[in-house]
């Protein structure tokens, strides 16, 4: 089904009418697509709370944060690591404020988000762009999304915090802004996406006590268990052309378990898998991979979730 998404919203194509009370739609999700995962960017900013770095920002934790410790204006610079290309911003600011003017038992509280921004680009750091684009930040709940739709790559993003939204009249939540995670994306998705690369698990060579096993919500029915020291599972992956590729792992876990991702003989990288059964739901993370245009050699050892498959999806070259 056609569709496009910007903003924060996704909007259904070619549908002229429907009925509103028993139309349902099913959306199936994998990770995230379009927005650059943990381990691409760095984060800095001009003021913060002692023990609540801007590093909070990216390190996929949303348990821990970034405080601005109460200074405004501030700001945070996003750092890519080298040019590439940006879409847009996602600021996922802490639920710790209500989201409008109140009064509770005799105490006023108003919102400690963001009002009024502006958002700037460099390529070195140093030398910054006027504002590719300024505006009034809703005060809501969940991520909020800013559309940049940058003509050229770059590397480095500033946001710049004018304002808050709670008045001095508040001053539990006056300028006291507070903000969980920040990602950068390259892209949304849309109704006909270049197609990811899906590799089922159990395609693979499975070394030790790796084993396969039955499982419905699995894509391809089955999954692959028992990966502990000293198992494995190894996965052949042609791609037609080399280079930085975002690889999403779903799996199945109950808790935390960490998976080893080693490609092509190099040093593996960790990954860290949360979820409440394994059974289901499925859960899914990634991390930025390099391939080479030829088969590739994907392993996957330690004390592991349970796997049903990998996606491979290319990024957008740097220059």
């Amino acid at each position: 089904m056609p569709f496009t998404q910007h903003d924060g919203w996704l909007t259904i194509n070619g549908i002229t009418a429907w009925d509103t009370y028993d139309t349902v739609f099913t959306v199936r999700t994998v990770g995230r697509f379009g927005a650059y995962p943990q381990g691409t960017l760095t984060a800095t900013a001009s003021a913060s709370a002692d023990g609540f770095p801007a590093g909070n920002l990216v390190d996929g934790d949303y348990t821990t944060w970034w405080d601005a410790g109460g200074t405004l204006p501030v700001s945070v610079t996003l750092d890519l690591g080298t040019r590439r290309k940006v879409g847009y911003l996602a600021v996922n600011q802490r639920e710790w404020s209500p989201t409008y003017n109140r009064v509770t038992f005799g105490r006023k509280e108003d919102s400690a988000r963001i009002r009024d921004y502006q958002v700037f680009v460099s390529d070195d750091g140093v030398t910054w762009s006027a504002p590719v684009t300024a505006g009034v930040m809703p005060s809501a709940r969940g991520v909020q999304f800013v559309d940049l739709n940058l003509d050229r790559p770059t590397r480095f993003v500033k946001v710049e915090v004018d304002d808050t939204w709670a008045a001095d009249n508040a001053p539990r939540f006056f300028h006291q802004l507070q903000i969980d995670e920040m990602w950068l994306g390259y892209g949304h998705p849309s109704g006909t996406p270049t197609p990811a690369a899906v590799v089922e698990a159990e395609s693979g060579a499975l070394q030790g006590s790796a084993r396969i096993a039955t499982c419905a919500v699995c894509s391809g029915g089955s999954k692959v268990t028992g990966l502990e020291p000293g198992s494995g599972l190894t996965l052949s992956v042609p791609v037609a052309q080399g280079g930085p590729y975002v690889l999403t792992v779903v799996g199945l876990v109950a808790g935390a378990r960490t998976v080893q991702v080693s490609v092509n003989g190099g040093p593996p990288q960790p990954l860290v898998l949360n979820g409440s059964s394994v059974e289901s739901p499925l859960v899914a993370r990634s991390v930025v991979v390099w391939l080479k245009g030829r088969t590739n050699v994907i392993s996957f050892s330690g004390t592991a979730p349970d796997l049903d498959r990998i996606t491979l999806s290319r990024l957008p070259e740097d220059d």
